[in-house]
Parts: structure tokens; C-alpha cells; sequence
């Protein structure tokens, strides 16, 4: 998907010697597809975004890759990733996030963003080892109203009790996380 639009696809059970095993995004966008069950043997399981492709209200689940199982790069709003596996960066490589929930991915850190990437407003919790959710400190990804744990090293409103999520992974009425976030991040 170069310049145009993806809309309401499923991508599922495909593979990819190196790179991009489900979709390959680069100035495009995807928008509401489920992007599952995708291998690649180095580079992005499930969905490689470049730096200027977007995944929007998707849901990428059960990637797997070198790097980046769920998916590599570009921006990624109110979506799901969960259960995505790699060596670096299980749920996400190099990407920046919105609105998304980020759950039981392995690998490396659930979100893997050294020097590049903003989150804002996200539930990453339960990855790796289930703390292993984001990079260690001083990496300079921006981060802001994020539930997670640890407390990350930068960004204001972090949340870092349980989200306490149901199935589906809503939130529930009483998590410490509804009203949490931010209308207006960087």
C-alpha cells in the first residue's frame, strides 16, 4: 500500500523470507484490518509501516520475526497488538502509538522504540516476561499517559497500577486507567 487506503482487510498466514510476512506500508494506511498469523524471517511479522505508513483501529495479533513481530515503523492509532513474537521489539519496533492496547507479546521489550518513536495514551502491559514492556531508561522515545510498568523514564500522567482488563481487552469500569489519558499529546 503505497499512497492509498486498506480498508476492513484481513491479512492471515502469510510469509515472507526477510521482510513485511503480512503487509508492506509505505505512505498508505490500513484501516480497520486484522493483520494475523504472519512470519517473517528477519524483519516485521506482521505489518511493515516504513516511516510514513499507518495502521489505524486494527488488530495484529500472533506475528512472528527478527524484529519488529507485530510490526516495524510508522504510526499506529487505536489498535490492538497482542501475542506477537521477536527477538527485538515483540509487539512493535520503531513505531509510535496512540490509543493502542499492547498485551502478551514476547521478545525483547513489548515496545521497542530506541531513539524514535512517541507513545501516548497506551495500554502496554504483560509483555515478555510480564514487565518486559518498554525500553530501558534514557532511549528517547517521547512517552506520555501510558499504563504500564515500570514507570518510564520520561513523560508526564503514567499510569503504573493493573489496567484491570476484561476479555477483549476493554477496560474495566473501575480501572485506574479510563479518564486517565490525554487530549492533546505531543
Amino acid at each position: 500500500i503505497s499512497s492509498d487506503a486498506a480498508i476492513d482487510c484481513s491479512i492471515i498466514g502469510n510469509t515472507a523470507g526477510t521482510y513485511a510476512g503480512g503487509a508492506y506500508v509505505a505512505g498508505g494506511t490500513a484501516l480497520n484490518c486484522i493483520i494475523a498469523g504472519n512470519t517473517a524471517g528477519t524483519y516485521c511479522g506482521g505489518a511493515s509501516l516504513g516511516s510514513s505508513g499507518s495502521l489505524v483501529s486494527c488488530f495484529v495479533a500472533s506475528n512472528a520475526a527478527s524484529r519488529g513481530g507485530g510490526i516495524d515503523g510508522g504510526r499506529i492509532v487505536n489498535s490492538f497488538i497482542l501475542n506477537n513474537t521477536a527477538t527485538t521489539g515483540g509487539g512493535s519496533h520503531g513505531s509510535s502509538l496512540y490509543n493502542c492496547t499492547v498485551v502478551g507479546n514476547r521478545g525483547g521489550a513489548g515496545i521497542y522504540c530506541v531513539g524514535e518513536g512517541i507513545l501516548v495514551n497506551s495500554i502496554i502491559v504483560q509483555n515478555g516476561s510480564g514487565s518486559d514492556n518498554l525500553p530501558g531508561t534514557g532511549l528517547g522515545y517521547q512517552a506520555d499517559h501510558l499504563c504500564t510498568t515500570p514507570l518510564p523514564s520520561n513523560g508526564t500522567g503514567h499510569v503504573t497500577a493493573d489496567p484491570l482488563l476484561l476479555s477483549g481487552w476493554r477496560l474495566a469500569s473501575n480501572s485506574p486507567c479510563v479518564d486517565a489519558g490525554c487530549t492533546n499529546g505531543p
